[in-house]
């Protein structure tokens, strides 16, 4: 299971989005993309997206609790 706070795409500081984690360098709450996932969303990548955060999200997404 992903580990969050080794994490390097992912970043929690408490003035940002009240603590929450998002991910790095973005306001876009971890949690809400797992939410959608759950809800039937699917992912898109494109060439921007951290390789090592695309890994993760593809084969840990649905044993990971936020």
């Amino acid at each position: 299971m992903l580990n969050w706070e080794t994490c390097a795409a992912v970043e929690r500081d408490p003035r940002k989005v009240s603590g929450a984690r998002v991910f790095a360098g973005t306001r876009v709450p971890v949690r809400a993309l797992f939410e959608n996932l759950r809800a039937g969303a699917s992912i898109l990548f494109d060439q921007g997206t951290p390789v090592p955060l695309r890994r993760h999200l593809q084969d840990d997404y649905r044993d990971v609790a936020v």
